[in-house]
């Protein structure tokens, strides 16, 4: 299925970040392809060792293929998520959709544009929540914040990729807190040890809760402040 409006929501919504990182992403293939050719060309003229450039370049060629085939593959697995119905769905809403710097939600798929758009479906998401990692060299070091969305499945997709702004991460809870509260109510915002806990030894009673607001025992005035992130 054919989605023109999500493309162009990508286009208007992408951040600056990502938008940087999409054009040397679309850039490097071709580039490498170039590149290859103008080796062998040299090659030819220059008498140099042809077996080498042959090889060089057809390692470059390579790199650029399993990159173009990973974004299309990262794109074909998110969108296979969704049923065509909730595909229409998306398509009629996204240029109107509410969004904050990259984070979209409608109703039924929460996205992040980056090179490849990730969309998860509203129905699927159980947990939410921010994360600080700090790296450190000597004395200095660089603290990267991130949202980290768990689906029923288990799995954990990340949102602001290498961001460094944590009010950035801070309103992106926020947004989401409004904007998904309405479509999945019992959905998880917000970071504790006993989630964490909670995620890796009793992710069923977890999927209840985010269903159907039942089967937890939670200290809900510890997930209060949906703002303060993990700190690895």
């Amino acid at each position: 299925m054919k989605l023109p409006n999500l493309l162009s929501a990508q286009k208007k919504y992408l951040p600056a970040q990502e938008r940087t990182n999409q054009k040397l992403i679309k850039i490097i293939p071709f580039f490498s392809i170039i590149i290859a050719v103008w080796m062998i060309v040299s090659s030819l003229q220059n008498s140099v060792d042809l077996f080498i450039v042959l090889s060089t370049a057809v390692e470059m060629v390579f790199v650029a293929l399993v990159l173009f085939f990973v974004l299309r593959y990262l794109k074909n697995k998110y969108i296979k998520r969704f049923t065509d119905e909730q595909l229409a769905k998306i398509e009629a809403e996204c240029l109107s959709a509410p969004q904050y710097d990259g984070i979209m939600v409608t109703s039924e798929a929460l996205v992040y544009f980056m090179p490849a758009i990730l969309a998860l479906p509203v129905q699927e998401l159980v947990w939410i929540y921010p994360v600080a990692t700090t790296y450190r060299n000597g004395l200095l070091s660089k603290t990267y914040y991130t949202i980290v969305a768990v689906t029923k499945d288990k799995k954990r997709h990340t949102l602001l990729r290498a961001n460094r702004d944590s009010e950035r991460m801070e309103n992106s809870m926020v947004f989401l807190s409004e904007h998904l509260k309405e479509l999945r109510p019992y959905v998880l915002l917000g970071y504790s040890e006993q989630l964490s806990t909670i995620c890796k030894k009793e992710f069923n009673s977890m999927l209840q809760m985010a269903d159907r607001g039942v089967g937890l025992n939670i200290d809900m005035s510890k997930l209060e402040d949906i703002k303060k992130p993990l700190e690895i």
